[in-house]
């Protein structure tokens, strides 16, 4: 026979807030991947530009072409992963708010910006 204190959280839904804090730990991770991912076509596309003389890449065009192409698969991959990082973010924050109306205790356990 276990007695809680009268502002406990259960543990059911302490677990759950747990568990969705660390779904939007795993969210913004995927975030800075896809921003990490974005940035690769520039440093290449910055090394191309710097070595266009010494390796003489205005005259072949295909290479060039694929090259670029490569840089937009990255860039377009990079965009989703950031895309799908921020939407599950806000899906969690959702769902986090939803918790935090049904159990005002919750709201201790997070930083709250002074207005």
């Amino acid at each position: 026979m276990s007695k809680e204190a009268p502002n406990s959280i259960p543990p059911a839904v302490f677990q759950r807030t747990m568990l969705l804090l660390a779904e939007k730990r795993t969210a913004m991770t995927t975030l800075r991947t896809g921003a990490a991912i974005s940035l690769i076509p520039l440093s290449i596309l910055s090394f191309l530009v710097a070595m266009m003389e010494k390796l003489d890449l205005h005259a072949d065009p295909i290479l060039l072409g694929i090259t670029l192409a490569g840089n937009a698969v990255l860039v377009g991959f990079g965009l989703y992963l950031i895309r799908r990082g921020l939407i599950r973010m806000r899906f969690h924050d959702r769902k986090l708010d939803e918790l935090k109306e049904q159990y005002p205790e919750l709201q201790e356990l997070f930083y709250q910006n002074p207005v």
